[in-house]
């Protein structure tokens, strides 16, 4: 088998696709302990990959968002939520990556393409660091733990303002 030149490889590495998540039905409303969501990166079609997640899962899953993106992109990802890491690319609907998400849960379950926009907008609304805890019963130390914007600076540089 021939090998992957170092350019070829870092081509097929960074190419363009989709950061996705993924959870359970109806899970950004119920908001029981134990849920997870899942983070991942498709090159393809995000609403096939999450069929292919449903044939091994036990509950109706549903996309939550998707936005264009990358791998390095979605590894960005899984590196300021790594505290609400549950195991390997599935993460706690915790704190702040359930306040990320809800600012896209009033598209349609079959139309939750994000675009970059809106993409901004919640970010700057919920990983920014200086943002307040959005409720009185959030408590203030799991907020501010619950993520850590460092590693989505290089794809998002308004997060450091």
């Amino acid at each position: 088998m021939p090998r992957l030149s170092v350019a070829r490889w870092r081509a097929k590495c960074h190419r363009a696709g989709f950061v996705y998540f993924i959870g359970p039905e109806a899970a950004l409303y119920r908001r029981e302990d134990g849920v997870c969501v899942k983070i991942g990166y498709t090159a393809g079609c995000p609403l096939k990959r999450m069929h292919a997640l449903q044939a091994g899962s036990p509950q109706p899953l549903e996309m939550l968002a998707y936005f264009d993106g990358t791998p390095g992109m979605e590894k960005a990802f899984h590196e300021a939520f790594a505290t609400e890491r549950s195991h390997r690319e599935w993460f706690y609907l915790h704190s702040r990556l359930w306040a990320f998400l809800m600012h896209f849960s009033e598209a349609p379950p079959h139309d939750r393409y994000v675009s970059e926009g809106r993409l901004c907008d919640a970010l700057t609304d919920n990983l920014a660091k200086h943002q307040p805890v959005p409720h009185p019963a959030m408590c203030e130390e799991t907020w501010a733990r619950s993520v850590d914007p460092a590693p989505l600076l290089p794809f998002f540089p308004e997060l450091a303002e």
